[in-house]
């Protein structure tokens, strides 16, 4: 059994995605037109940006232990807390008309209402809590070698999947109430 603390601070830690660069005109099908119309469209490239300083510290406790012969308990489980520690305004980048409720029309210019501070925020892909847990159990066939079935399960709370933590946002400049929460809660079971 081994416990780790850990406190890590980053200075422009990145984060990679699509970044809008242009606003250019398209035509598109319109079914209640019965015909093509101009549309604008956002076109993106992917890009990498520093996201300015955050702090992540936690506690893990890995165990490996051996109940009986020939079977295996081994597994992990964390804690962990993270945020975003200084000043960072940026633009909404990925599509704050559709997930965020706010005007697309402006999204590769630094308009007002397009602009957030990320400080606070947690940073992506942490969850408070993760869980992993693996049993398996080796049975020797002597000559034959040995066969090793095991049995994985996986648990951890939400995290976020971006910098952004658009529900932290809904009631900034430019914001909707009606805005989703970009989170993934996870929940995994594998057989070998």
């Amino acid at each position: 059994i081994a416990v780790n603390y850990f406190i890590t601070d980053y200075d422009g830690k990145q984060f990679s995605g699509n970044v809008p660069v242009d606003v250019v005109t398209a035509q598109e099908y319109d079914i209640d037109v019965g015909g093509l119309v101009d549309v604008e469209q956002v076109v993106t490239m992917w890009a990498t940006q520093n996201f300015g300083k955050q702090k992540l510290s936690g506690l893990e406790l890995e165990f490996d232990l051996i109940p009986y012969d020939g079977a295996r308990l081994s597994g992990w489980v964390t804690s962990m807390q993270s945020e975003i520690t200084e000043d960072f305004i940026t633009n909404l980048t990925y599509g704050p008309d559709y997930l965020y409720g706010r005007s697309y029309d402006n999204a590769v210019s630094s308009e007002w209402y397009n602009l957030i501070n990320l400080k606070g925020n947690e940073v992506p892909f942490t969850p408070e809590l993760a869980l992993t847990v693996r049993y398996e159990h080796t049975f020797n066939l002597g000559s034959l070698g040995s066969v090793v079935p095991s049995i994985d399960y996986h648990w951890q709370s939400e995290d976020y999947l971006s910098p952004f933590n658009l529900d932290k946002h809904v009631n900034d400049a430019g914001g909707d109430r009606k805005s989703t929460r970009l989170n993934s809660s996870h929940q995994i079971i594998s057989y070998a």
